[in-house]
């Protein structure tokens, strides 16, 4: 039997279920199975934002190896025809060695398990899900009218924009 080659391509999403200290936590706290988000830039390399580091390149072999479920969601062929690579990359690059957005990181917990909030889209800092969602809106996958802060990783995991969802890990 011979298995799927998978392609991994710009602007598909990366969804862990991380099994961590901050992934058990993030978990114990909100009770979301999916609880970090990343986003291809290229076959080889995701960009994410984590807490110690903020916004950074991660290779494949490395972000493979952590511990906990892995998701390559892959998008449809409709929103890869309309992915602008040009912004995508432009979104990208000047996201680069942001910090991690700890005040919209707690606004967006505040907002979802004890009072609803209005959001401002900043992206001096990002935090993981801010960075992906505005990397998709930025390419034009998601609509202007989507509110990039305000999406978790679950709801980024369960937006309409994928063919596919792949455990790769």
């Amino acid at each position: 039997m011979q298995q799927e080659k998978i392609a991994f391509e710009a602007g598909d999403v990366i969804a862990f279920a991380e099994e961590t200290i901050i992934g058990h936590f993030a978990r114990l706290f909100t009770g979301w199975r999916i609880n970090h988000v990343g986003i291809l830039i290229n076959s080889d390399t995701m960009i994410e934002s984590v807490v110690i580091y903020g916004v950074r390149s991660v290779s494949f072999s490395e972000f493979i190896r952590r511990p906990g479920d892995k998701y390559l969601c892959k998008l449809t062929n409709d929103h890869r025809a309309k992915f602008k690579t040009q912004e995508f990359n432009k979104f990208v690059d000047e996201s680069k060695n942001k910090k991690y957005d700890y005040f919209q990181a707690t606004l967006l917990a505040i907002n979802k398990f004890i009072y609803p909030i209005t959001f401002k889209e900043d992206y001096s800092k990002l935090f993981c899900n801010e960075l992906v969602a505005g990397a998709l809106k930025a390419a034009g996958v998601l609509s202007e009218k989507v509110n990039v802060v305000a999406l978790t990783p679950p709801e980024i995991f369960n937006l309409q924009i994928y063919s596919k969802k792949i455990k790769i890990g």
